[in-house]
């Protein structure tokens, strides 16, 4: 047998975009934890790469994540890329590691990073690590760097940053640690100015993550309905087929039954006439039919009438179709309705060509004649 490599397996699943493949390719290693930070060397994964990975789309970076992968321009094409980064993302991704560019998964692709992994739930490590990658414009990055450390600043505290009002109260609170920290007075304004307009940056790349989470989320609520309206029909379409099947079955095993009742020669009825048929209209302008039915008694369940006997039903069914008169297996061909006559007599010797009737071993004298055992019918 041919053997898959877990590396090989996470690539094909980040490819199609299959996301319980990917799931039990890292679960199948000894240190899933461990294994889920396993970084790209020499252009490839595990040791695999593929074929698209090349300089047209920024070279090929070593110490990237499988989350780096599947945020990667030269991987947009592959299906289900939210779905792929949130799977990573829960699976314990960490999201500070760094390639040799000096990239997070975030600095590869903002929006579905942060569709995933929203402000809201980042911590100090989080905060410090979007700080290195977007606060080089600040000549004294290191000391709010270190600043925002011994304050242990969050996701939700840098969301509220980005409110002029909190953040000049915020930097009044801070003031003796900055100078503590080496800041110079004269250099404040500036890297407020700056700090503040990266946090309006950063809360604005978060909204547009928070409405792509909202969409992709609405996508996969459709995609899974979807499957599970499949799913259904396709289990109500077996469940119908095995019915039918037995219902197809039961009237073979009642067929054959009552062909051995009749010695193979069925009952064949004719309606010649009838008299006095009510109208099926107020103006009694309607065609008038006649429902033809047979009184059976089942000697089988002693002379009662009992739902579960099949043989005790006189439904026809003509050319396929229920006449609702009734529920059984009789069954008919060419039924038409015939046009009333003058005299008050309609006649109805056409309306029934041909009509089969299966019986039922019957009771002597109640309905049939028989030779004392009730076998055979009357016509």
């Amino acid at each position: 047998a041919v053997h898959v490599s877990w590396q090989f397996s996470i690539i094909e699943a980040n490819r199609e975009g299959d996301v319980q493949k990917m799931i039990d390719a890292y679960k199948s290693t000894e240190k899933p934890k461990e294994t889920i930070n396993l970084l790209t060397k020499k252009g490839g994964y595990g040791g695999f790469r593929y074929m698209t990975w090349g300089h047209a789309y920024g070279g090929e970076p070593n110490g990237q994540t499988m989350l780096h992968l599947a945020a990667r321009e030269d991987n947009a094409q592959y299906p289900r890329r939210y779905e792929i980064a949130k799977t990573l993302f829960d699976l314990g991704t960490d999201m500070t590691i760094r390639d040799e560019n000096d990239r997070t998964p975030r600095d590869v692709n903002k929006k579905l990073v942060d569709s995933v992994f929203p402000l809201s739930k980042w911590r100090t490590e989080h905060c410090l690590s979007w700080l290195q990658s977007r606060g080089k414009g600040l000549n004294y990055q290191e000391k709010w760097m270190l600043l925002f450390e011994m304050k242990g600043i969050r996701g939700p505290a840098v969301h509220h940053l980005a409110d002029k009002d909190h953040f000049d109260k915020w930097i009044s609170e801070q003031l003796s640690d900055l100078t503590k920290l080496g800041l110079p007075s004269e250099a404040l304004d500036r890297e407020m100015h700056v700090l503040l307009r990266i946090v309006k940056q950063l809360d604005e790349d978060n909204e547009i993550g928070r409405r792509f989470h909202k969409k992709s989320e609405r996508r996969m609520k459709r995609e899974k309905k979807r499957i599970a309206d499949e799913k259904a029909a396709a289990e109500a379409k077996v469940a119908e087929e095995a019915r039918l099947a037995a219902e197809e079955e039961e009237r073979a095993r009642i067929d054959a039954e009552n062909a051995e009742l009749l010695g193979g020669a069925p009952m064949v009825v004719r309606v010649l006439a009838a008299k006095d048929l009510i109208a099926a209209d107020k103006g009694g302008t309607s065609d008038p039919y006649a429902t033809v039915s047979l009184a059976l008694v089942c000697y089988a369940c002693n002379g009662s009438t009992c739902a579960c006997c099949l043989l005790n039903r006189t439904r026809p069914c003509f050319s396929g179709r229920d006449s609702g008169s009734g529920d059984g297996p009789v069954e008919a061909q060419g039924w038409q309705r015939s046009a009333a006559h003058g005299d008050g007599e309609e006649d109805v010797g056409t309306g029934v060509e041909k009509m089969l009737i299966p019986l039922p071993t019957a009771t002597p004298g109640r309905g049939t004649q028989g030779d004392g055992a009730g076998r055979r019918p009357v016509e």
